[in-house]
């Protein structure tokens, strides 16, 4: 595991306060803090504060590039999920607050992924599809397959546009 502090990595770690934020921290690092605590900070609406390190292990997850191949029946997100959002937002009569706080999600993510510049990610489109009664995501055909029968021309393919580039 990574110690929170420094960022070494240490098979045990102690969960200290220091500064007034609990970190899982190495020995070394633990003279920075008070001592060791044994119970979960909660937050000021009383939901417990998951550790720094689970925050950066899904930062990293989030951050991950994501497989662009599609497998058989796959559902992806639609291309105009964002407008798609926002009409049926409108037509509804609540604003982007009432939204977020039917969602329990924060204005700002609403705001962005009306905006386009934010895609929800599976979690957050299924409350999106619940709470507006909208469709935001749809089964695909895998990209690059086609089935051919036989005796019709596949097309030029990759082999055929090397042996071209020789002549």
């Amino acid at each position: 595991m990574l110690c929170e502090l420094c960022g070494k990595e240490y098979p045990t770690l102690r969960s200290t306060k220091i500064e007034g934020s609990v970190l899982m921290v190495c020995g070394a690092c633990s003279r920075f803090g008070e001592g060791v605590v044994v119970q979960q900070r909660p937050s000021g609406d009383g939901a417990v504060l998951a550790p720094v390190a689970d925050r950066l292990a899904a930062r990293e997850k989030r951050m991950q590039e994501k497989d662009i191949y599609v497998t058989a029946g796959e559902e992806m997100l639609v291309d105009e999920f964002h407008v798609r959002i926002r009409r049926k937002r409108e037509a509804l009569g609540l604003s982007q607050d009432d939204l977020a706080k039917k969602l329990n999600e924060r204005k700002s993510i609403i705001q962005k992924i009306e905006a386009g510049d934010m895609s929800p990610d599976d979690k957050l489109a299924k409350k999106l599809e619940g709470a507006l009664g909208i469709k935001l995501k749809e089964k695909v055909a895998p990209l690059g397959v086609s089935q051919v029968k036989k005796g019709e021309s596949k097309g030029m393919t990759l082999g055929d546009l090397i042996k071209y580039e020789k002549e």
